[in-house]
């Protein structure tokens, strides 16, 4: 699997969102997890929000799926099934975790959280903010790339998170790996959207490694820099071969 990123501070002063990136091979196939948190800009913790976001997501990673994918022997409807039930009970503890450091410091503090899965020649995603995972298809280069996830917010803002409210349930997507990648990446990568600027650094063909694809996501950021974009600017990207 081929895997790059950017993670760039832009026109701020610290970057408050934060990313994952892992990597195992099983009996039962190769495990890809990625993770993107965005903590909210406006909020005097954002940096620690989506930090602790991170945090836990490994923590449940390493802790609770790894063992539960190992001793997993059933078919694909009880993966899913799984899967989906812990990724729910992941985010429903990471929001108590936030609220209950608000009420307990009086802080305010919300992140985004965007976590993806690929096992078994299947994505499994969870999603809540404005974050955003665009799913690419080889056949169809450039055009493959399909926005999978719903925005919540607006033009007002940001309507549902993690650690502001009491909506913790996030949207959950799951589909078949074809020969293509998963995009996920925060509102300050995607809101200076440039169809032609996309087309040519995310082609198919021209993410060949590691090194070309973070490259090709940086050279995003850097536009969007120059086009006065003022928030933070992060995205991962991992590309598989599939069927």
């Amino acid at each position: 699997m081929k895997f790059g990123y950017v993670y760039e501070t832009g026109m701020r002063k610290e970057n408050q969102d934060a990313l994952l990136y892992r990597l195992c091979q099983f009996s039962g196939g190769e495990l890809a997890f990625l993770a993107v948190c965005d903590g909210m800009g406006g909020m005097e913790c954002g940096m620690e929000a989506s930090a602790i976001c991170i945090r836990e997501m490994e923590a449940w990673f390493d802790g609770e799926l790894i063992p539960f994918l190992e001793k997993q022997k059933r078919g694909k409807k009880e993966l899913k099934k799984g899967i989906q039930s812990k990724g729910f009970s992941l985010y429903r503890r990471i929001n108590h975790i936030l609220f209950e450091k608000m009420r307990l410091e009086g802080k305010k503090m919300g992140s985004t959280a965007l976590l993806c899965l690929v096992y078994r020649e299947r994505y499994y995603l969870f999603h809540i903010g404005d974050g955003r995972a665009y799913l690419q298809r080889k056949a169809l280069l450039f055009q493959g790339f399909r926005k999978l996830t719903k925005d919540h917010g607006d033009e007002r803002g940001l309507l549902k998170c993690l650690g502001l409210n009491r909506e913790w349930k996030p949207d959950f997507y799951t589909g078949r790996c074809k020969a293509g990648g998963m995009l996920l990446c925060t509102d300050g990568f995607y809101r200076k959207y440039d169809k032609k600027l996309w087309k040519n650094c995310l082609a198919w063909k021209k993410l060949q490694s590691d090194a070309v694809i973070s490259k090709r996501l940086k050279e995003i950021g850097n536009y969007n820099i120059r086009q006065k974009e003022t928030d933070n600017i992060s995205a991962l990207y991992a590309g598989w071969t599939g069927e």
